[in-house]
């Protein structure tokens, strides 16, 4: 059995979920991913023609967006984010 199986089977179903969470938060995304949003963002400043503009931020995962529906931000979205928080 794995160390991350045994550890789950240590934990109970809420906990489990909550160390996740927690692990997740607490990774830092690699350098080529936040310097994509960036890069985009930064595009997305040049193309409007505005300072800082105001974006929406939604969890994605594979096979969220197909062509018969779509799941984006199911599960988080975070409305006016301005460009300095985009990557929190």
């Amino acid at each position: 059995m794995s160390r991350l199986v045994r550890w789950f089977a240590e934990l109970g179903r809420t906990d489990v979920g909550r160390a996740i969470r927690d692990a997740v938060l607490a990774a830092e995304l690699p350098a080529a991913v936040t310097q994509a949003v960036e890069q985009a963002y930064g595009e997305l400043t040049d193309c409007l023609g505005t300072i800082d503009p105001e974006v929406a931020v939604r969890s994605s995962a594979t096979a969220e967006d197909l062509p018969e529906a779509t799941y984006a931000g199911q599960l988080e979205s975070f409305l006016n984010r301005p460009g300095d928080r985009t990557n929190e």
